[in-house]
């Protein structure tokens, strides 16, 4: 080999083209009329290569500059006359402008980088987004730069991403049609609902819960609806205007005002300083009992279903007064004579064919026929 070829590393063909050795000095001048093939240099004027010829491992054929080993798609690289570059792989150092083709599953445009359901456009604010979805069910990331432009949105195309089913805008408010937290919620204002947030939880302008407002207030200070119609203070005092309760009241103290009814059975403790008008009153539900029974009347004396005697008023234009039985043949009026229509009095029979006795104050009045049998002591 030449020593100058040997001293640069090269191997010459032919032709006129400019080389350089890998120092980057022109050695063209020592090598005219030969092509290069080096792996140290570097070759210039390759116009004046022609098809099918060879410059060390690359060649041009069909208006392309490939490697050797160029097989599409597989292994080498090619460049064409229009600048379409192919290469096997490639690490470049500078930048990379691309208004159209692909790069791994993702399509490039001018302004968008896009695959199936994914896709990311650039532009100016309200335009820049990164969108995942399909269709009207989209949801993605937009470049919002006002309070009120919407940076979040989900279930709606990027058009209608105001009304999204959930949405946050630029200032952090949240919308969401439906919502399962498992965490706690903080909120120091807004609504929920009817409900404003505040302070304490209310509707309409009920901000107190005993306050004159209609509404429904929730708070530390109490529970109230309406006008007062129902309240419950802090301390658990009750207030309500009626109540319907089904279950068992449980109270130590307290006061009723008005009238009370019940249908039911009233026992325990001690009723004091109050009118009971109607129902039933019994020292005992069942056994030895004293009624007091507003359905006659009467002052009973019960064992079981039996009445054993019974107290009950009368009234007549002669005169009022009580009777004393089962029946109306004992009768002590209002002067406090006592009449007896029948029985017996020690072992004197009394009875309506016999008469009656009286007792007036220390008297004893006998209407009608005293039988008295023979043998009887009377003292």
């Amino acid at each position: 080999m030449d020593p100058l070829l040997e001293q640069f590393n090269l191997s010459l063909y032919r032709s006129n083209v400019a080389i350089y050795n890998g120092e980057g000095q022109d050695v063209t001048q020592y090598l005219a009329g030969y092509y290069v093939s080096s792996p140290r240099g570097v070759v210039t004027g390759l116009s004046n290569l022609g098809s099918g010829d060879y410059a060390g491992d690359f060649s041009v054929a069909g208006g392309a500059m490939r490697s050797t080993n160029f097989k599409t798609g597989t292994s080498g690289w090619e460049l064409k006359h229009d600048g379409t570059f192919e290469a096997a792989s490639a690490t470049l150092t500078g930048s990379i402008t691309a208004t159209s083709g692909a790069i791994g599953g993702f399509t490039i445009t001018a302004t968008q980088l896009s695959a199936t359901n994914f896709s990311v456009v650039s532009g100016a604010a309200n335009t820049a987004r990164v969108e995942i979805g399909t269709g009207s069910n989209i949801g993605g990331i937009n470049s919002g730069n006002a309070s009120g432009d919407i940076g979040f949105w989900s279930g709606s195309t990027f058009a209608n991403r105001a009304t999204a089913p959930f949405r946050v805008d630029m200032s952090g408010n949240l919308t969401a049609t439906s919502a399962t937290i498992t965490g706690a919620i903080t909120a120091t204002s807004g609504s929920i609902g009817s409900f404003t947030i505040g302070t304490y939880l209310y509707t309409g302008t009920k901000t107190a819960y005993n306050d004159a407002n209609a509404g429904v207030h929730i708070g530390s200070d109490g529970i109230g609806i309406g006008n007062n119609v129902f309240t419950v203070s802090s301390a658990g005092a009750l207030v309500a205007t009626s109540a319907t309760i089904t279950g068992a009241i449980n109270a130590t103290s307290g006061t009723f005002s008005g009238t009370i009814t019940a249908s039911g059975t009233i026992s325990g403790g001690t009723i004091s300083g109050a009118s009971i008008v109607g129902g039933t009153v019994e020292t005992s539900s069942t056994g030895l009992r004293t009624v007091l029974d507003s359905s006659d009347d009467r002052i009973k004396f019960m064992s079981s279903s039996t009445v054993y005697s019974s107290i009950y008023p009368y009234a007549y234009p002669q005169g009022n007064g009580i009777y004393i039985g089962t029946g109306s043949t004992q009768l002590i009026d209002s002067d406090a004579y006592v009449s007896i229509q029948s029985g017996t009095v020690d072992s004197a029979t009394i009875g309506t064919s016999i008469g009656s006795v009286s007792i007036n104050g220390n008297n004893i009045v006998i209407s009608g026929k005293l039988q008295i049998p023979v043998g009887t002591n009377l003292y």
